[in-house]
């Protein structure tokens, strides 16, 4: 309706945002991960990196099972594009009927490397 405020949803995708602590500036989490094969996968490939540097750069992450305990709303992206299409989505639908019980909206993507 005319003169309604639309939904104000701020996205930051910062891969250390639960090790730094710095999540608990935001209203809502949202955990992206995939299979840990996938992963390290997606980082060589990602960063030319080897198979032992991207191993490296994963164990100075926090493990992905204790990275989901501080989402609100988990996507999961080791399956098909469409699967992972669907989740955002749903995640989406989900924070703008949230939205009706909170003026302003905080959105944070935290990702492993993704």
């Amino acid at each position: 309706s005319r003169g309604r405020k639309r939904p104000f949803i701020v996205i930051v995708d910062a891969a250390l945002l639960i090790e730094t602590g710095s999540y608990k500036r935001y209203d809502k989490i949202v955990v992206v991960f995939c299979s840990p094969e996938l992963q390290l996968a997606r980082l060589v490939a990602r960063d030319s990196l080897s198979p032992d540097e991207a191993a490296l750069r994963i164990r100075r992450q926090m493990p992905i099972l204790e990275k989901v305990k501080y989402g609100d709303y988990l996507i999961d992206t080791s399956g098909k594009y469409c699967d992972t299409q669907q989740q955002v989505k749903q995640v989406y639908l989900h924070l703008l009927a949230d939205y009706e019980h909170w003026s302003l909206y905080i959105f944070h993507a935290a990702a492993a490397v993704v």
